[in-house]
């Protein structure tokens, strides 16, 4: 992926790197990532994630007798998520970078929300979008559209088995989505209510 950098991104990102936050490196390699795009004057694209293979790494490090690579806990993700996250976002205030902010996690979408009013970002040059999952999250996607922020719902696709996994982890992910499923369900009930009776 990384030879194609250089040779799509010029002034606008084309070629996204996703960071897996939930890794110990994840800040190391936005920062060597980072370095690359500036040695090549190109504008760098990054998907921030938590990442969904925490259960999978373990046990394949514990197998190999290798160090754990993945943070111990969830606050810890967040820490890392929330500060990469954070430096990227002062990359495109310097028109170094564009970053998809792709995450279900309410507070993370506030938390950037926050950061990309403080350092006045634009929202016509899509240099910061948002992505949710299809089925997943609307309740943070919508009203991120509505205020006229590029939102976007992903949509995986494959053969059943890759596909059943990748969303079997992105539920693990997601342990709060029924809580999560509730709130949508009454922001469609008002929103269903306002369309009918004003």
């Amino acid at each position: 992926m990384h030879h194609l950098v250089p040779r799509f991104n010029g002034q606008k990102a084309v070629i996204y790197n996703t960071i897996q936050t939930y890794l110990t490196t994840s800040f190391d390699t936005l920062m060597v990532d980072l370095a690359s795009a500036r040695h090549y004057a190109v504008k760098y694209g990054v998907k921030v994630v938590r990442g969904g293979y925490m259960d999978q790494e373990r046990r394949v490090a514990a197998s190999l007798g290798h160090p754990c690579l993945v943070h111990p806990d969830k606050p810890s993700t967040d820490g890392s998520y929330h500060k990469t996250l954070e430096h990227t976002l002062n990359e495109v205030a310097k028109g170094h970078a564009s970053v998809m902010v792709a995450s279900h996690n309410q507070k993370t979408v506030e938390f950037a929300l926050e950061k990309i009013r403080e350092l006045g970002l634009s929202l016509e040059d899509g240099s910061v979008t948002f992505g949710q999952l299809l089925g997943m999250g609307d309740y943070l996607t919508y009203p991120l559209a509505q205020a006229g922020y590029v939102a976007n719902k992903v949509m995986p696709y494959g053969p059943i088995d890759a596909v059943a996994s990748y969303l079997s982890r992105r539920a693990q992910e997601n342990r709060g989505m029924v809580k999560n499923a509730q709130a949508e369900r009454f922001l469609y009930a008002r929103e269903l209510r306002r369309r009918m009776w004003g």
